[in-house]
C-alpha cells in the first residue's frame, strides 16, 4: 500500500492488521506476507489519475484511521465517562464507525454500491471478486488480477472515497433527524461515485478541431455536432451551463461569463441567467475558473428561491485548464486558492456536477453567448469598476457573483 513507497518497516503494522480483520490466522506470517505483498500489488496498479485522496482515504480505511464518530469515542471518554457514540449520518442505525459504514451494515452504503457497479458495469459483490466478507472487498482483498483487477480495484477505491465525501461534507450537514430515505441516500451516492468515476476514465479532449480563429468550416460543423451529442447526453432536468473567461491583454483587465438554463424535471426550459463579472487585473484562466464559480452559486442562489432541484448540472466551458483543474485533480499553480473555493462549492453542492470541455469560437451558440458575457466583465475591469479579487477572496462573505449583478433582479417566475 502507500507505505510500500516510503516505509517498508511498517508491513508489521499492516499485518497485525490482517489479523484483527481476520484475514489470515496470527499463527500463519508467511500467509500474511503474501497477502501484505497483494496489497501493495493493488494499490500500485491504481491509476496515476485517480484522485490523491481517495488513495488517502483508502489508507486510512485500512488502518481505522478515519475521523469517525467511534473512532474518538475514547477522546470524549476521558471528559465524560458515559460518552456514547451516535448513530450512522447516512441510515440512522448502527453507530457512526468504519466497520458499520463499509463492512455491509449500512443499507444505503450497500445499495449505492450495487447501483454504482451496475452503472459502470462491472459486478462488485464479495462473491464475484472472492472476497471472503464484504469488508473484505471494501479494502481490496480480492482474487482478481491483471487488468480486470486493476480496474476493480480503482472502482471500490474510488466507490470508498466518494462514500466518505459524501458522509462527511453532506450528511454531517444535514439537520438532526432530517435522513434521508434508504433509497434516496442511496442515489445520492451512487450518482456522485458516477461522476466520480466517469471524470476518472474520460478520454482526454477530442482533437481534429482546429484551433479558434483558424478553423475550417468543416471543423466548425464538427465541433457544433461533437457539442450537440454532448448536450443530448445530458439526463432531462439537468442544468446546463456555457462558462467563459476573457483577459485583454492576457494578463490585464480580466473577467468571467455564464450562461445558465435552468430545466424543470419535465426537461422544459424554465430560465435562462446571463452573468458576468469584472474581476480587476488577472489572467484568462482566472476568469474561466471564477465563472464555473459563478455558475454553481446561481444555482444554489435559484434553487434556494424555489426552483427545481436538479440531480445534476453540466457546465461547458472551453478551458481545459479550468477544466483538468477542476475535474482531472490537476495543479491550478497561482490559482490553486480560487480553485480550491470552487472545489468546496462543488463538493458541498446538493447537485452532482461535470465539467466538459468544448472547442472556442467554433460557432456553438451558448459558448459565444459566454464569451459575449466574460467581454463584458473585461470592460468593467478595463472602467477601473472590476472587484478587488485580492480583498473579495479574503471576505468571510465572499461570492463569486458581484452583489450588483442584474442576476439578483431577474427573479424567474
Amino acid at each position: 500500500m502507500y507505505s510500500h513507497q516510503h516505509y517498508h518497516h511498517q508491513d508489521p503494522a499492516i499485518e497485525r492488521k490482517l489479523v484483527k480483520y481476520k484475514f489470515v490466522p496470527n499463527f500463519a506470517p508467511a500467509l500474511s506476507q503474501l497477502i501484505v505483498d497483494k496489497l501493495h500489488a493493488r494499490f500500485d496498479s491504481l491509476p496515476p489519475q485517480l484522485p490523491a485522496l481517495y488513495r488517502n482515504f483508502q489508507f486510512q480505511l485500512f488502518f481505522n484511521a478515519l475521523p469517525t464518530h467511534r473512532r474518538g469515542l475514547w477522546v470524549r471518554k476521558r471528559a465524560d465517562p458515559a460518552a456514547t457514540t451516535r448513530s450512522c449520518y447516512i441510515c440512522g442505525l448502527g453507530e457512526d464507525s468504519i466497520y458499520h459504514l463499509y463492512d455491509g451494515s449500512c443499507a444505503a452504503a450497500v445499495s449505492a454500491r450495487t447501483s454504482f457497479a451496475r452503472a459502470i458495469g462491472h459486478d462488485l459483490e464479495p462473491e464475484t471478486l472472492q472476497a471472503t466478507y464484504f469488508m473484505t472487498s471494501m479494502l481490496v482483498h480480492f482474487d482478481p488480477i491483471g487488468a480486470d483487477g486493476a480496474r476493480l480495484t480503482a472502482a471500490i477505491v474510488t466507490f470508498n472515497g466518494v462514500l466518505w465525501l459524501q458522509r462527511t461534507y453532506y450528511f454531517t450537514t444535514r439537520p438532526a433527524g432530517d435522513l434521508l430515505t434508504t433509497t434516496q441516500a442511496a442515489s445520492r451516492i451512487s450518482e456522485a461515485a458516477t461522476t466520480a468515476w466517469t471524470a476518472l476514465i474520460k478520454p482526454p479532449p477530442p482533437r481534429g478541431f482546429g484551433s479558434a480563429g483558424r478553423r475550417t468550416s468543416a471543423q466548425e460543423a464538427a465541433a457544433v455536432a461533437m457539442v450537440e451529442q454532448q448536450l443530448a447526453a445530458v439526463p432531462s432536468g439537468s442544468i446546463i451551463a456555457f462558462t467563459d473567461g476573457s483577459a485583454s491583454p492576457n494578463p490585464g483587465p480580466c473577467g468571467a461569463g455564464a450562461v445558465i438554463q435552468f430545466y424543470t424535471a419535465a426537461g422544459n426550459l424554465h430560465h435562462q441567467d446571463y452573468i458576468h463579472a469584472g474581476l480587476g487585473l488577472g489572467t484568462n484562466n482566472i476568469g474561466e475558473l471564477w465563472a464555473i464559480g459563478m455558475v454553481i452559486e446561481a444555482a444554489h442562489h435559484r434553487i434556494s428561491e424555489g426552483l427545481h432541484l436538479p440531480h445534476q448540472g453540466h457546465i461547458f466551458s472551453d478551458s481545459t485548464y479550468a477544466r483538468g483543474c477542476l475535474e482531472e485533480y490537476r495543479s491550478a499553480g497561482v490559482n490553486s486558492h480560487l480553485a480550491g473555493l470552487i472545489g468546496e462549492l462543488i463538493d458541498n453542492s446538493p447537485t452532482q456536477w461535470s465539467i466538459h470541455w468544448v472547442p472556442a469560437h467554433a460557432g456553438v451558440q451558448l459558448n459565444e453567448d459566454a464569451d459575449t458575457e466574460a467581454n463584458k466583465g473585461t470592460i468593467i475591469s478595463t472602467r477601473g469598476d472590476g472587484i478587488d479579487r485580492n480583498a473579495h477572496l479574503g471576505n468571510a462573505t465572499f461570492k463569486f457573483i458581484p452583489s450588483t449583478s442584474s442576476f439578483f433582479n431577474d427573479f424567474p417566475t
